[in-house]
Order: structure tokens, then C-alpha cells, then sequence
């Protein structure tokens, strides 16, 4: 019973993001446990309290870019958008020049905390500053939630790159 209502739900979010759920099924078919301790941690990875939409959006966009798949980048601008945040700043952190403030300190944060990047314990001080500690944590729930997902993915043979994805964004950015 608990495994039919999994493929409901993940078939039903595979429609809903036009997304390939099959992994998850796969999951429950083999393992229920596990089924449902990954939507628990679905349900973490998506706390952004007390963050603006823009910062958790754009530091989990950053995130999972660097994870390299296509299809985890996709459902999550596809879950940006639903929030409220819009193409033209999508494709703005995508390129790695967001105009709002908040996106570009989610951008850098994540960047900052995945490459290791010199400049980032300044980030971080910026995001405590503005945000707080609740705020640090839920950046760092968005960057983590943008690695494990596609990682999760790869490792269980669901993987795909980011390639087409971000070419097919700049076509329709050039177009307007």
C-alpha cells in the first residue's frame, strides 16, 4: 500500500515537472525503507526559511549546475519559477550574473562553498550578516540538496549532463 502511494507521488511529480521519475520508482521497488527516508530527506532539502525565494533559488540552481545534470537542473528551475522567481533572473544565475542582490549572494555562497573558493569565508560572513544563522543554514541546506540529488542520481545509473540544457537556455534567452 505504502509503495503504490510512492509511484503515485513520484509519478505524479514526474507529470507535474514533465521529470523522469523512474529512479524513485526503482527505489520503492527494491527498497521501501529507503523510499521513505529519501522524501524525508526531500522534504529537508527543501526548507528555505528564513531566505528570500531568489537567494535559496539561485544558491540550489548554482548547486546543482555543478552537479552536471541536466534533468535535476531542469525540475529545479521548473520548482523556481512555481516560487515565483523568473526566466530572465534564472538565466542570469545560470550565467553567473544575477542583478538581484539576493541571487547573487545565494550564487556566490553555493559556488563559493562547492569549489572551495578562496574568497568564500567573506561570503559566508555576508550571508550571516544578512540573513543570520537560519538563514546560513537553509544556503546551506539549498547547495547541499543541489549536489545530493543529481549525485544520488548518477550513482544510482539516472545521471545526464547539464550540456543541453544550458545550451537550449541560451537559445532562448537570445531570442527574448
Amino acid at each position: 500500500m505504502i509503495r503504490h502511494f510512492i509511484r503515485r507521488a513520484a509519478d505524479a511529480m514526474g507529470r507535474r515537472y514533465q521529470y523522469d521519475a523512474a529512479y524513485i520508482n526503482a527505489m520503492a521497488d527494491r527498497d521501501l525503507a529507503m523510499t521513505i527516508k529519501y522524501g524525508l530527506a526531500t522534504t529537508f532539502f527543501m526548507h528555505r526559511k528564513p531566505l528570500p525565494a531568489s537567494a535559496f533559488w539561485a544558491a540550489r540552481l548554482t548547486a546543482t549546475r555543478l552537479a552536471d545534470c541536466g534533468s535535476c537542473l531542469e525540475l529545479v528551475m521548473a520548482m523556481a519559477r512555481e516560487e515565483g522567481i523568473g526566466a530572465a533572473e534564472l538565466a542570469a544565475v545560470l550565467h553567473g550574473a544575477p542583478a538581484q542582490p539576493d541571487a547573487d549572494l545565494g550564487m556566490r555562497f553555493a559556488a563559493g562553498a562547492i569549489t572551495r573558493a578562496d574568497g568564500f569565508a567573506a561570503t559566508h560572513d555576508e550571508a550571516l550578516h544578512r540573513y543570520g544563522e537560519a538563514g546560513v543554514d537553509a544556503l546551506a541546506i539549498a547547495v547541499t540538496g543541489g549536489q545530493f540529488f543529481p549525485l544520488l542520481k548518477r550513482a544510482l545509473g539516472h545521471g545526464n549532463s547539464c550540456s543541453p540544457v544550458l545550451a537550449r537556455m541560451q537559445a532562448e534567452t537570445a531570442r527574448g
